[in-house]
């Protein structure tokens, strides 16, 4: 749960920077948000997990398909693999999605090693991967960004004003992400 909580307070500062960062520059707003998936899923990885493939051998044989299909296929992989006490849900393509994680990770480091041969886009990556690190930092900044718009949302007093406040959300946050 620890390891949990740490994320989604990874992610949930990534989603301030991102808001910022997006509404000055749009273009490099999928790039900042593979930084954002890295940096949910750099903790406690210390090298990168087997990637698991089908196994139809996961089938219970000793079930009959045609009394209880779902558990003659999934008992088996559901016993071998409880969730993790670290994440609120896992399924099959968990195991994926944590390999994707550390790949990405590993490439943003990588790309952030201080070398003399880094081309331009390596040195972007490595800035912002920089940026989405330095939690010292972000602690620092706080809501200062996000400000403005909070106190908007503050000066509310009718549901009237919930709808223009919305539209004003939607028109000015990037779509990939504006709420609703």
């Amino acid at each position: 749960m620890q390891r949990f909580n740490s994320r989604l307070l990874l992610v949930r500062r990534m989603g301030l920077i991102l808001s910022c960062l997006a509404l000055t520059s749009p273009r490099i707003l999928p790039l900042i948000v593979a930084c954002a998936l890295i940096t949910a899923g750099a903790q406690n990885v210390d090298r990168t997990p087997k990637l698991e493939h089908f196994d139809p051998n996961q089938a219970d044989r000793t079930l009959d398909p045609c009394e209880d299909f779902y558990k003659f296929a999934c008992s088996k992989w559901f016993s071998a693999n409880p969730i993790p006490p670290d994440q609120a849900y896992w399924n099959t393509s968990s195991g994926l999605n944590l390999w994707n994680e550390t790949i990405l990770r590993e490439a943003m480091q990588a790309a952030s090693a201080q070398a003399a041969s880094r081309t331009p886009v390596q040195q972007k990556v490595a800035d912002f991967w920089t940026a989405c690190m330095d939690e010292k930092g972000i602690d620092a900044a706080g809501v200062r960004d996000l400000a403005p718009e909070l106190r908007r949302i503050d000066g509310l007093r009718t549901k009237n004003e919930l709808a223009d406040e919305i539209a004003h959300l939607h028109s000015t946050l990037p779509r990939r992400l504006a709420i609703g």
